[in-house]
């Protein structure tokens, strides 16, 4: 089969994901390479903000900041041709924040997310804001938006991100000095990291 495929950029972002799950970073980002391409070389902009926090995560744990760079440039590109839409604002500003660790991007992107419909990336953008937050010191701040992303993780029943999140908010209350014992960290309880088969 030529030509464009529908449906090919979400299928090639799941098995990244997949792949990221399983271990194995760099096949996941050469596979998020491949969709970013592949959408871009067709015009096809509309599935690039769901997958490019991803992939700008991602490159940047590689070292090529370039790359990250350019994803998030294009995500700032779609927004600002799409005023109010909260969730390219949001995708964004998420973007921005992962790019340039800054955690206080990272909070305006939750804010940008809550005035849109979409609860999944508004899950993953409070957890980044709460990690990033986190890693900062500032786990008083940070602790609320992991709170509100496990339980949106829950809602949906989004039982991997829920694991990886309440494993990540261990690790944050854990390095809190003088702060709680991470075994009571929000959904913490009996939670293991599971990789999927």
């Amino acid at each position: 089969m030529t030509g464009p495929q529908l449906g090919r950029d979400w299928l090639l972002w799941a098995n990244a994901l997949l792949l990221e799950a399983r271990g194995q970073p760099e096949e996941s980002l050469a596979t998020l390479c491949r969709a970013w391409d592949a959408c871009t070389g067709q015009g096809l902009v509309s599935t690039l903000p769901l997958f490019a926090a991803d992939l700008v995560r991602h490159t940047i744990g590689a070292g090529d900041r370039h790359r990250a760079e350019q994803a998030t440039t294009a995500i700032e590109e779609l927004a600002a041709r799409n005023p109010g839409v909260a969730t390219l604002a949001g995708a964004a500003l998420r973007c921005r924040g992962l790019l340039e660790d800054d955690a206080d991007v990272l909070v305006r992107s939750v804010a940008a997310y809550r005035a849109g419909p979409r609860p999944l990336e508004r899950a993953l953008a409070c957890e980044d804001a709460a990690w990033s937050l986190a890693r900062v010191g500032r786990v008083g701040e940070a602790r609320p938006l992991m709170e509100e992303a496990l339980g949106l993780y829950e809602g949906l029943g989004a039982s991997w991100d829920l694991a990886r999140a309440a494993a990540r908010g261990c690790a944050a209350w854990a390095s809190d000095q003088g702060g709680e014992d991470p075994a009571s960290a929000p959904g913490a309880a009996g939670t293991a990291l599971p990789r999927p088969s």
